[in-house]
């Protein structure tokens, strides 16, 4: 786990990029998951991942909401593959 908690929408995404997603409801964790889940959140997670975004040259924006699919899944790709 990168130790982030995502919503159902970009899960389903996740998986389909062939992510390892687990449900927080449904799962079971190791002792390692739990203690890394513990000690990081969504924000630091994103300073790893979003290390070299800059806003104002990248033309990818983050999406304001989770109606347009399309534009989540290029946020997802470029954020999580594209890196």
């Amino acid at each position: 786990t990168v130790g982030s908690f995502v919503c159902l929408a970009c899960a389903g995404i996740h998986r389909e990029m062939s992510a390892r997603i687990k449900g927080v409801g449904h799962s079971s964790f190791t002792a390692d998951e739990a203690t890394k889940m513990k000690t990081t959140d969504n924000d630091k997670v994103n300073m790893l991942w979003m290390a070299k975004y800059n806003p104002r040259v990248d033309r990818a924006k983050p999406p304001q909401n989770n109606s347009n699919q399309m534009e989540l899944k290029a946020w997802i790709r470029r954020k999580f593959v594209d890196k």
